[in-house]
């Protein structure tokens, strides 16, 4: 029987960040939390002699990425600004999910990375409180895991 000890065996949801990756891979500036999505659509194959019950079989697969951020003012940040840039021109951006060592430099290992287009970009600006943003990346093609270095 293995053992289990949750201080070192659960992954912290603030240890993992998402990356945009072009010359530099830099994280998206100030998350608060981010969101990887997978789907499988299902193919019905339901006929007369399924009977009562519906059938099916995997299809197709999709996934995201969601993040919200503080929004900064910094230039050369992946910002609110930066991001915006990126979808107005319609462009795609590669991007990756991981947990960064203490300079935010990605390790290599337990990396998810793909390359994604921005579905949605929002800004919030509430009374007597810092601007947050959110974004919804779609992605384009297959999702890799990336495991060990």
């Amino acid at each position: 029987m293995s053992t289990y000890d949750s201080n070192t065996d659960l992954l912290l949801g603030n240890n993992l960040m998402v990356f945009i990756s072009g010359a530099t891979v830099t994280p998206l500036a100030f998350a608060q939390d981010c969101k990887l999505s997978i789907t499988a659509a299902s193919i019905d194959t339901t006929n007369k002699m399924s009977g009562k019950f519906k059938a099916s079989m995997p299809g197709q697969i999709s996934w995201n990425i969601t993040s919200s951020m503080l929004v900064t003012k910094v230039s050369g940040d992946t910002s609110f600004d930066t991001l915006l840039g990126i979808q107005l021109t319609g462009g795609t951006v590669s991007i990756v999910i991981g947990i960064p060592d203490a300079s935010f430099a990605l390790t290599g290992s337990g990396m998810y990375t793909g390359v994604a287009h921005i579905t949605s970009l929002d800004i919030d600006a509430k009374d007597n409180a810092i601007c947050t943003s959110s974004v919804t990346f779609e992605g384009s093609g297959a999702l890799t895991h990336v495991v060990g270095s």
